[in-house]
């Protein structure tokens, strides 16, 4: 098994020397599963995320399960939803700098929660009535 997984490892860097288009697509996907890990240390649900960037959930999915590649700028706006900068390098991918577990988390829920109280500002919230 080890054997494989070399020859895997000296595939995958020869194929990234050689071609372009398939290094973008690697270094992407480690931005992602960093994001993932990120996340998932947060303790935030998929659906947390999708709140705090104005996306559906199955949005986020697609995008953690790379059936949809999105742009730098969306994310940058997931890298900050969990509280972390997106820090371009020169060789391999870009490192994320992560702000503290406590503080990104609370920074999330603290963005929903304005969310939510601009909306019952703006369309009223409706009350039930107790029986």
């Amino acid at each position: 098994m080890a054997r494989k997984k070399d020859d895997l490892k000296a595939y995958i860097e020869a194929k990234r020397k050689s071609d372009e288009g398939f290094d973008r697509a690697w270094q992407y996907r480690l931005i992602i599963r960093r994001l993932i890990r990120r996340r998932v240390e947060l303790n935030l649900t998929q659906q947390a995320i999708a709140s705090a960037l104005c996306v559906s959930r199955a949005r986020i999915g697609e995008i953690e399960t790379g059936h949809k590649v999105v742009g730098a700028d969306r994310l940058l706006a997931y890298a900050a939803a969990l509280g972390i900068e997106l820090v371009p390098t020169v060789s391999g991918p870009p490192a994320l700098k992560g702000a503290s577990r406590r503080r990104a988390r609370s920074s999330i829920l603290n963005d929903q929660a304005q969310s939510v109280a601009e909306q019952r500002a703006r369309y009223g919230t409706r009350q039930k009535k107790n029986r």
